[in-house]
């Protein structure tokens, strides 16, 4: 069987390397976009968590992700909990997935979940908690008074001033 196996795995490798190949053109734009209010772009690139870890952003294009969700971008921060304590975020990353349509809008909004999300990981967590979307299904971020959703449409509307 390792021939077959070798032969998978061969395929699978040459299938992430196409998607890789077809999407960083759109993971570029992203960047690009982001690099044009330098004061954000540097607050993302250096972003620390509220312990002083370097925390790194990943951008990743899924266009399957409108159709799934109904939405052109999300946001996954994976946090470590100690003993109800903030602690950090898993392997110091956190990522931004796109669908790849309106890139640069959808690239500040996210980024600017992404820098009040991470900076003020405990005020955001309190406000989740205080306003009862602890565990719920439906939390988007953008909830009336939300800071995260506050953060992310100031972002989107300074592009869309540039532009």
């Amino acid at each position: 069987n390792y021939p077959d196996l070798a032969q998978a795995a061969l395929e699978a490798i040459e299938h992430e390397l196409e998607e890789y190949t077809e999407y960083l053109p759109m993971a570029d734009l992203a960047i690009s976009a982001l690099k044009e209010d330098d004061k954000f772009y540097n607050a993302l690139n250096h972003l620390e968590d509220e312990l002083g870890n370097p925390i790194d952003i990943f951008i990743y294009i899924n266009p399957n992700l409108r159709s799934e969700k109904g939405r052109d971008g999300e946001c996954i921060e994976d946090v470590f909990l100690f003993d109800n304590r903030f602690c950090g975020f898993r392997d110091n990353k956190v990522d931004m997935i796109l669908s790849g349509c309106d890139i640069g809008i959808t690239a500040c909004h996210e980024g600017g979940h992404i820098e009040n999300d991470v900076t003020g990981y405990t005020k955001q967590r309190n406000w989740i908690i205080s306003n009862g979307h602890a565990n719920d299904p439906n939390y988007s971020g953008h909830e009336p008074g939300n800071p995260s959703g506050e953060k992310a449409q100031q972002r989107e509307n300074e592009y869309k001033r540039r532009h």
